[in-house]
């Protein structure tokens, strides 16, 4: 039976995270939303109980499962949600997240008063409370070089980062940024139409395909928005940063498509305008 048009299409992918998963769920269905949505959640080649969650704890109208016989990369997994999404707006979402009971509503009626708007994201707090630094500026290839190598930790006060991290921005106030994590990824339909999906040229699991879709969308005449009237808590976890590993030269080698992609567009200067 076709499904019919969406308020809002969330996407979450699960590989082995239903732990995470079920906090997730339950914080989007234990209280009523004012809104037509549908969640689609990708069992990514799980061998927990990521499945039973989806089709037996959270058995409901609204959850669309979808079951990988083998494991997809992140990017492959969110452009496959995005292609069977039927939302005005699509939420790409981590599993390690719980949302606030009014956090969809708000960004569905920032985005409706926000034309413009390609993608959104909140404010992000760890679970400890600390705020995340989930927004960024467009880097330069200097920035990674510092930020790879972990020279950032030596010297966090480099101008560099400060700028790259954006660490001296009011965070406490609706403001047009360059681009922001996918952990709370709030994208508008019309836009993906215009702009295309993330990027599969990109290496799999996944990095640089948020900072690359929000320099797309900034180029084609768009802009990315942080909105901190709501907000989530994110449990995040960034192997790569911690040490280096096959994930860091992942992370290089994206870097390195990005810059491919888009370095005319860099030395033109068009992700100023």
């Amino acid at each position: 039976m076709e499904r019919k048009a969406k308020d809002l299409s969330i996407i979450i992918i699960s590989t082995n995270e239903g732990h995470y998963l079920d906090r997730c769920l339950e914080s989007i269905f234990s209280h009523p939303h004012d809104m037509n949505y549908e969640c689609i959640v990708i069992d990514n080649g799980s061998s927990d109980n990521t499945w039973s969650l989806i089709t037996e704890k959270y058995n409901l109208p609204q959850i669309v499962p979808v079951k990988n016989k083998t494991k997809l990369g992140f990017i492959e997994n969110n452009n496959m949600g995005i292609k069977i999404a039927h939302g005005n707006y699509i939420l790409l979402l981590n599993p390690d997240t719980v949302i606030k009971p009014d956090t969809l509503e708000k960004m569905i009626t920032f985005m409706d008063s926000t034309p413009d708007a390609a993608v959104a994201t909140c404010k992000i707090f760890f679970p400890t409370g600390e705020i995340q630094h989930n927004f960024r500026s467009f880097p330069t290839p200097l920035t990674y070089i510092i930020r790879i190598l972990h020279i950032d930790k030596i010297f966090p006060n480099l101008k560099t980062v400060r700028k790259y991290l954006m660490k001296d921005f009011d965070r406490d106030k609706i403001s047009q940024v360059d681009w922001f994590i996918t952990a709370f990824f709030f994208m508008r339909k019309k836009a993906i139409d215009f702009l295309g999906i993330l990027d599969e040229n990109l290496t799999q699991p996944f990095y640089c395909e948020d900072l690359e879709w929000c320099f797309r969308a900034k180029i084609g005449g768009w802009k990315a928005y942080y909105v901190p009237t709501t907000d989530i808590i994110h449990d995040y976890q960034q192997d790569s940063r911690k040490r280096i590993n096959r994930l860091t030269f992942v992370h290089l080698t994206n870097i390195f498509k990005f810059f491919r992609r888009h370095w005319k567009s860099y030395l033109k200067g068009d992700y100023k305008s």
